[in-house]
């Protein structure tokens, strides 16, 4: 299921150009990237040299902390890709990028279904040893996402969850991905689904209020964790990080992983838990996020009809009540 945001026949055409301009080479082919509903983002491949990544924003703001933050993970031992060249003004095309290297293969949501349980717990080792690493940087000023290192955010933990799903929590007709159901009318049972959890949100905010600001990579889920023939070749998208409860990836990983790609990627959510061994506290607090993201997650509309997005609809909301329930 695509989530990309659209982007214009002029975007691509400049990028070609952009392209052609850093790496002195003749673009050969340009493809959109499925994944991304920040920015704009293209794999290029040129004549007889490698293939570059490039992503583009009308925001600059959205990569004022993106280099550092790729120095920083780099530091720590983390597979992320080199920057070949960045413009944050906007001055030379109508939007900021930066133009990286990229890694062979795929987002995991793309292979996850293929690969063996060996392949999927060595990847589980490897994402659950990168949050470790990460917990481990200083301690956030605030909650939210945001740099490395930045003094900002949100007081609490519970404002920043609120903040990052208020398109459901401060909705009331909802439907598949618009205000209005899928033939114009309200969702009536993701209306009952939100309305529920805003009310577990609010019981639950002395729990919250009980996490420290720990930073975490918050997108290392089914997309971002760039894997071929098996094998973890790179992780990328680290415009912010997130301070917080942690449990908030494992639970958008969760999510992920059972609306697209379903039961035969469950092996790898299940290695990612064990690995992690949460604590009573926080197997509380990831059945609360994983309910939060699987609304989220109902909002979008399917790319296809019929059995298939029936089949993922049952399956995501079934699971949010399960979650619901067990996130007292």
């Amino acid at each position: 299921m695509s989530r990309a945001i659209e982007a214009t026949p002029e975007t691509e055409s400049l990028v070609r150009t952009l392209v052609a301009d850093v790496t002195g080479r003749p673009v050969r082919w340009v493809d959109r990237m499925a994944y991304g509903h920040g920015s704009v983002t293209y794999r290029v491949d040129t004549d007889g040299g490698p293939a570059v990544i490039v992503r583009t924003n009308t925001d600059p703001g959205v990569y004022a902390g993106t280099l550092a933050n790729l120095e920083a993970l780099r530091s720590l031992g983390l597979p992320v890709p080199s920057v070949l060249q960045a413009d944050l003004t906007g001055s030379r095309y109508p939007f900021a990028y930066v133009v990286t290297d990229t890694f062979p293969g795929r987002d995991l949501g793309f292979v996850l279904a293929d690969m063996t349980p060996a392949q999927m717990t060595r990847l589980a080792e490897q994402v659950v040893g990168f949050e470790r690493q990460v917990s481990g940087l200083p301690r956030g000023v605030g909650y939210g996402f945001m740099p490395i290192g930045a003094a900002d955010g949100h007081g609490r933990w519970i404002d920043a969850v609120r903040a990052d799903r208020r398109l459901i929590l401060e909705s009331v007709g909802v439907g598949a991905g618009v205000d209005g159901g899928v033939d114009g009318g309200v969702d009536r049972e993701l209306a009952d689904l939100i309305s529920d959890l805003r009310r577990a949100l609010d019981r639950s905010s002395t729990r919250l209020d009980a996490i420290e600001p720990i930073c975490f990579l918050d997108d290392l889920t089914t997309k971002n964790v760039i894997v071929h023939n098996g094998v973890l070749r790179g992780v990328v998208d680290f415009d912010v990080v997130c301070y917080g409860d942690p449990m908030y990836w494992l639970a958008l990983t969760q999510v992920g992983v059972l609306s697209d790609v379903g039961a035969a990627g469950q092996f790898y959510v299940d290695e990612l838990i064990r690995l992690w061994a949460p604590s009573p506290f926080e197997l509380a607090n990831l059945a609360l996020y994983n309910a939060l993201h699987a609304a989220e997650f109902l909002r979008w509309p399917d790319d296809d009809r019929g059995d298939s997005a029936a089949a993922r609809r049952h399956r995501v909301m079934t699971a949010a009540r399960s979650w619901l329930a067990a996130a007292v």
